[in-house]
């Protein structure tokens, strides 16, 4: 999927995250989470 996005001309990044709870990690594991997001948005500026 990221690299059809790149070709696609889109600015893309793949982060592989760790999640010991499955899919819903993300409504516990909110740190590493909000970690990860707020570089993302940080590179948009």
């Amino acid at each position: 999927m990221v690299k059809a996005v790149q070709e696609g001309g889109r600015y893309v990044e793949y982060l592989e995250a760790r999640a010991p709870y499955g899919h819903d990690s993300f409504l516990i594991e909110s740190e590493q989470q909000t970690s990860a997001i707020k570089k993302f948005l940080e590179r948009l500026a």
